[in-house]
């Protein structure tokens, strides 16, 4: 929607627009589940740049709130539940775990995300 209009704004909002809230639990998530044990901020900043999902709360099993943007302190567990923002839920997402196989194999892969250059300190500050 709005893809073809002239204006920036309208072109944005309508790639962006069918984003929903979606939750999965770590160990069973192909987004996720390789940050158990790291921080939220690490395992938030890596997912995004990664697969571009927007990780923004989780819930431990033994309590009933979610905790938003619970910030580094809080260490990712297999049994969180992981609150995130994506265009769709991660069991339909097949073409991006294709790419991703692709790329752990060492085939060229122009990713989904891939930024033009690295930027260390988003990394080491995600990392803390």
């Amino acid at each position: 929607e709005g893809q073809m209009s002239p204006e920036q704004w309208q072109r944005t909002y309508g790639r962006c627009s069918g984003n929903e809230v979606y939750h999965i639990r770590l160990m069973d998530s192909k987004f996720f589940g390789e940050y158990d044990g790291k921080s939220f901020t690490y395992a938030s900043f890596h997912a995004h740049k990664k697969y571009g999902v927007c990780l923004i709360g989780v819930k431990r099993e033994e309590n009933k709130s979610i905790l938003l943007n619970p910030g580094p302190r809080h260490i990712m567990a297999a049994t969180d539940t992981c609150y995130y923002i994506n265009i769709t839920k991660e069991e339909n997402s097949a073409f991006i775990f294709k790419q991703e196989e692709k790329h752990s194999k060492g085939l060229a892969v122009s990713g989904l995300y891939d930024a033009p250059s690295r930027l260390p300190v988003q990394s080491i500050i995600a990392s803390m």
